[in-house]
């Protein structure tokens, strides 16, 4: 029987990844944009201009809930391995051929206009959940190359740590598509008349 909640861990897991995963993503984006307008008003002297050790505290945030949601996604993909039933990537890999199919059902459901009503992870949401976890890997583990390698002070990577950087960005619009999906998708459960908040938020009742 697949539970109507998940875990302790997996919901304090879920907790940090929002938490530090969001942290990271949003004081990216403000610190690419100062970064941007900087550029412009010094005609991309930049990164000449920059003291050493001259971070600035937004992108100190960025770099530790970074480092954070790093760790709690190396947890996720343990917990995966040996946490409960439901939670390990045996039961649910969206990418094996009855998942997909489960998938394909639901894809086909929401163009009917009908909300797909599955146990958690399970068909669409298992495939959205799986690419925001995909998602987060890489850009913790691209993000903490550029922290280890990358000399404090500089604010341009160069040589194999631009294009280590260039690959951290590309998972900026993976990220604001997994939010879309997933939030979205709750939301459309709620509105349908099936909430499923209460599955990692049990504090929250679903009304009967």
């Amino acid at each position: 029987m697949v539970p109507t909640t998940h875990d302790p861990i997996t919901r304090i897991l879920h907790l940090g990844m929002m938490v530090f995963g969001l942290t990271a993503f949003f004081t990216g984006l403000i610190g690419d944009e100062e970064h941007e307008e900087e550029e412009h008003e010094h005609g991309g002297a930049v990164a000449d201009a920059m003291p050493e050790g001259g971070e600035s505290l937004l992108f100190e945030i960025h770099e530790m809930s970074g480092l954070l949601t790093g760790a709690v996604v190396l947890t996720r993909i343990l917990w995966g391995f040996i946490g409960p039933e439901t939670q390990r990537f045996s039961f649910w890999f969206p990418l094996a051929k009855a998942r997909l199919l489960e998938t394909a059902e639901d894809i086909g459901k929401l163009l009917r206009r009908i909300t797909p009503d599955r146990p958690s992870h399970g068909g669409l949401a298992g495939l959205v959940q799986f690419l925001g976890i995909a998602t987060f890997t890489w850009m913790g583990m691209t993000g903490g190359i550029l922290f280890t390698f990358l000399p404090e002070g500089a604010s341009e990577p160069k040589g194999w740590l631009e294009v280590i950087a260039e690959g951290h960005e590309v998972g900026e619009p993976l990220i604001m598509l997994f939010l879309l999906l997933h939030v979205g998708g709750a939301i459309t459960h709620h509105i349908a008349g099936h909430p499923i908040w209460h599955r990692m938020f049990p504090f929250i009742k679903p009304k009967v």
